[in-house]
Parts: C-alpha cells; structure tokens; sequence
C-alpha cells in the first residue's frame, strides 16, 4: 500500500502558549480518557476465508482499548505541536471496487482504511540521539471482495480485511554506531522492514507487497494485524545490509505472543546509487508454529522458503524522467504448501508529470503456483495469476487518486471460479506524516 511521506510543519509556541481552544480540547480528551471504558471491535472473518488456511482468519472477537486510543489521539498531536522531534499523521485511504466480469458474482464493494500514526525522534527532542518511538491506529471497513465477489486467494485489493479497529503498531527503534546498527522491538509488520519492493509497491494486489509464498502459507505477521517482534540490522557499507529478525508466530494471539510458535527471517541487500540506481535483496525464513494444515493430519508446523526482490531503473530521461522494473521471486519448502512458488514482474513509469510528483502508471503480473495438495485435494487450477494496469495521480500533498484494472486468471480461494475482470478507484486522503 502506497503512503506518500510529507513533512509536518511544527506550529509556532505562541500558537498554543496562551491556553486557547486547543489546549481545551486537549483537556476534554484527556477527562474521556479516565472516564471511557473498552468497547468491542467486529474482527469476525468474512465468509469466503479459504478452507485449507483457517489459520489466516482473525479470531472471532476482539477487544480494542479504547482509553489507549483515546489517550494516543489526545497526546500525540500536543507533543507534535509542541516540538519539531515529533511528528503526527492521518491517513485515508477509500476505494470502490466492481467485478465487470466473472468471479464469483458481479457486484460493487467499498473498502475503506483510516491510519492515525504519531511519531517521536528522541535526538531531535534533545533526549538521547538515534531514538525513535513509533505508534499507530488501523480501522477497517471493507465489503472484503476477494470472499464475496472475486473469489481469488492473492488478494486484489491490499486494504481488503474484516472489520475491526486495532492498535496496529507499536515499536522503539534505536540506531548506534553512527546509524550502522539498528535494533528495534515491539509490534511491527514484517513487510515495513523484509521482502519489500518500493516499485512493486505501487500497486494495488496484495502479492506486490508480500510474496504470497509466505501470506498464504503461514500466519505471518502482516498487514492488517502484525504481532510482536525484535529486529536488529547491520551496514558495513553503504551498499551492503544485513538484517535478521524474530516475529511472533501467530499475530493474532498478541495476550501470548509466542506460545503458537516463532517466525525468523534474515535478509541480505545490495544497493548502487547513481542514474541506474537499483536494490537486490535475497531472504530466508523459517517457521515454527501451529499452523492448520491443508489436509488435517498432513502439514508440519515447521515450514521455510526463500523470496528475492529486485529494483531496478531502466531508463532514465530528461529531468525526473525514468522506467523502473521489478522483480519478485517465492519459493516454499515444505510438502504442503498452498503456494509453493511465486512470481512478480512489472515496470513503472515516474516523473513525467513534473508538477504533480509521485504519479506513476504502471503493469505488472502476479503469478502465485498452487501446491500438488491444493490442486489435487480442492481441485484448484495449477496457478491464480492477476495482471494489474494501475495509474497513480497526485492531485496535491493531501489528494492522491489512482484508478486500477486486474484480469485474474485462475482465481483460486474455491475450485471452479470463472476468470474475473476487477475495476478499482481508489482515492488517498493524507494529512501530516504518516510512518
């Protein structure tokens, strides 16, 4: 998911200092927060949540401490008011989605996604240096098309997912050794950190922005609820990182974040700067948990795989001007997998509206190959590929549009699903820095 990153400008001391209507306001937030108690977010999954990956359903409720919510609303706006350290942000993200043709059903559905996320970098607050406190709020309100109109298991919408209203992230990020060294710990989506690709992630399928040889095969901690985690990595060069990290087996058990088991994952990444700048990344994982099997009494909790990303510019015009391509690779070890392999592909044309900076058209195809279990036990086809033509237009700093086209081939969440043409429009509402 795309989240455009712009600068917050800190409002001037005398703005609040004389205790005007802000600081009124702040003290009614905080007079809710003693007085409000918990209330209960719908986490309940939709209908079409694919039978061989019940493990990948959020649980039946949940509770969202709404003191906690209330408290983050109230605080991080004055402490961003008051330092240029901090830094506050507000996110909407709203699409329309209508299967033209095929699928499961034709029909419309509206997904709708709201981030709040306050940031607090300790060395600018004149604190220690290389600190940083992140947090963050999700709500989701989504017709969740893939189960209801589309039937594919990819995903064709990134911000698609049952309702519910959580504390997304929570983490602490210290940097030492002039920044070489990095070590984070707290609840943080595995893809904010490994296997991502900055020009896969323009588009709109779920699978350019986590190869879905590790979303569909294991509870891994993703969007829209990661789990807890600790992350360390290193830089020895400016072209070299090596990071390695330890993530909470299933997210959705946070009150016992790793009694279900544990995922680690090491990344290694090479980058070269200049014209033709590019990344090269090359990762491991390995997981242990309880996990549902395809088959009962077939899968192993353990399972493991590879995935490599690569970004690369392939032409380079006057000014900003450029062609970037991508390429995304998963491979899945274990027998019975869902998805045992995974290939991305697509280019992306930047900067050719000078005035309008970060639009984008791009096309791309997502091809996730289902296991010998998948096709011979639920009789799905050998592989659910989407090809995407996506264009992303930014009106001004706070508007951004992108409509959207996917033909899905193969869609695979059920057996027997006709080929589906997917029409999406969706409209992105950004105020401050969202992290």
């Amino acid at each position: 998911m795309q989240r455009p990153r712009q600068p917050v400008p800190a409002a001037h001391p005398s703005s609040f200092a004389d205790g005007g209507s802000f600081w009124e306001s702040f003290r009614k937030c905080a007079i809710a927060y003693i007085s409000d108690e918990s209330f209960t977010a719908n986490t309940t999954a939709g209908p079409g949540t694919p039978p061989f990956r019940p493990h990948r359903a959020p649980p039946a409720g949940g509770r969202c401490p709404r003191r906690l919510f209330v408290l983050l609303a109230c605080t991080w706006p004055a402490i961003a008011l008051a330092t240029p350290a901090a830094s506050v942000g507000l996110q909407y993200i709203g699409e329309g989605l209508r299967t033209v043709s095929g699928g499961l059903a034709r029909g419309e559905a509206y997904d709708g996604n709201l981030y709040l996320d306050g940031n607090l970098h300790t060395g600018a607050a004149g604190l220690w240096a290389g600190g940083h406190l992140h947090a963050a709020f999700l709500n989701i309100i989504s017709g969740q098309p893939s189960s209801t109109l589309i039937g594919d298991e990819q995903g064709a919408s990134n911000i698609a997912a049952a309702d519910r209203t959580i504390l997304y992230s929570f983490w602490y990020r210290q940097r030492i050794d002039q920044g070489r060294i990095a070590m984070l710990a707290g609840v943080r989506a595995l893809n904010g950190s490994f296997a991502y690709s900055s020009y896969a992630d323009v588009f709109v399928n779920s699978s350019f922005g986590i190869v879905p040889t590790i979303s569909l095969n294991v509870p891994a901690s993703i969007w829209p609820q990661p789990g807890f985690d600790a992350q360390i990595s290193y830089r020895p060069s400016r072209r070299w990182r090596l990071l390695t990290g330890l993530f909470q087996g299933d997210p959705t058990q946070r009150a016992a974040p790793f009694a279900t088991g544990a995922m680690s994952i090491t990344e290694v990444d090479w980058r070269h700067a200049g014209t033709y700048r590019g990344s090269y990344k090359l990762g491991f994982w390995y997981e242990h948990a309880s996990a549902t099997p395809i088959v009962p009494g077939t899968a192993s909790p353990d399972d493991q795989g590879f995935y490599s990303d690569v970004d690369q510019v392939i032409w380079h015009g006057p000014g900003r001007r450029r062609v970037g391509a991508f390429v995304q690779l998963g491979d899945a070890l274990g027998r019975n997998n869902p998805v045992d392999r995974y290939v991305g592909v697509g280019v992306v044309a930047l900067g050719w509206f000078p005035r309008h900076r970060g639009s984008a058209v791009g096309l791309a195809i997502a091809s996730a190959h289902n296991g010998p279990l998948a096709q011979q036990v639920l009789h799905l086809p050998s592989a659910e590929t989407a090809w995407e033509l996506t264009g992303v237009w930014t009106v001004n700093r706070w508007l951004t549009v992108q409509p959207d086209l996917q033909y899905i081939e193969g869609p695979s969440a059920q057996a027997r699903v006709h080929d589906a043409l997917v029409a999406i429009l969706r409209v992105l509402l950004q105020f401050g820095t969202a992290a």
